[in-house]
């Protein structure tokens, strides 16, 4: 098993219960892999596809993994104990 912090903002927050958590998820998932975890493990109802549509991120969404742009990291990066996933909208209401 391995640990993660999971953050999220700009709205994303009414979906997960609270901005920041600890997340204790199965080895060997990639980040790809994690956002389908937490839709799955996480997420019910109509909040899913806030999150997640055809089987990924939602556009609008910037994932960061570390404080970087998963972009650039790659989706496909394992992720590690204490790494940091973040999830924030950039599109909300103003």
């Amino acid at each position: 098993m391995v640990n993660i912090k999971l953050s999220v903002s700009g709205g994303l927050e009414p979906l997960f219960g609270e901005a920041d958590k600890e997340l204790v998820i199965p080895d060997g998932l990639s980040v790809r892999e994690v956002i389908l975890w937490i839709k799955n493990n996480l997420l019910g109802g109509d909040a899913d596809h806030q999150f997640v549509i055809d089987g990924t991120i939602r556009p609008g969404i910037l994932v960061l993994l570390n404080d970087a742009d998963c972009e650039l990291v790659g989706m496909d990066h394992v992720l590690l104990d204490f790494d940091s996933l973040s999830f924030i909208s950039t599109i909300h209401g103003g």
